[in-house]
């Protein structure tokens, strides 16, 4: 990256018909977070805790610069890594909202420099359907 690169934003959502502590759990569960944003993950769900995923072999590593549980997370990944999954030095953060269906998760990844957004905003919502199908083969929380 060189600094006359602009750093911008990628973004995406998706509904699901579960609530948003399911939702959330999606984002700081490694069990959950195995299943569509990772091969593996080691997650600390606390303020400077530490958040690291495995792709095809590769990891990245980042901490947990804030947050607010079943609402809010955001994740600052280390910039000085060797990686191809995130962008080092980037701002990954994770939004939970409950709809009149269920809930909304929303990313917003901060800091991509022009050539990566696209493809980041591919891979992110591809990830997002595989969240969805994670999320739906969960049984069902009763009504409250």
């Amino acid at each position: 990256m060189t600094f006359d690169e602009y750093l911008l934003e990628v973004r995406a959502g998706i509904d699901l018909d579960r609530p948003p502590r399911i939702a959330f759990d999606a984002v700081v569960e490694p069990y959950l977070l195995s299943q569509w944003f990772a091969d593996r993950a080691k997650v600390a769900a606390r303020r400077g805790g530490g958040y690291e995923i495995t792709r095809t072999g590769e990891n990245a590593t980042g901490r947990i610069l804030d947050l607010v549980p079943a609402r809010r997370v955001l994740i600052s990944w280390d910039p000085v890594q060797p990686s191809h999954i995130v962008v080092p030095g980037s701002e990954l953060e994770f939004f939970v909202e409950p709809t009149s269906t269920g809930s909304r998760v929303q990313a917003v990844w901060w800091k991509i420099p022009t050539a990566q957004t696209e493809p980041l905003a591919v891979d992110l919502t591809r990830r997002f359907e595989r969240l969805r199908a994670a999320v739906h083969r969960l049984p069902r929380p009763p009504a409250v």
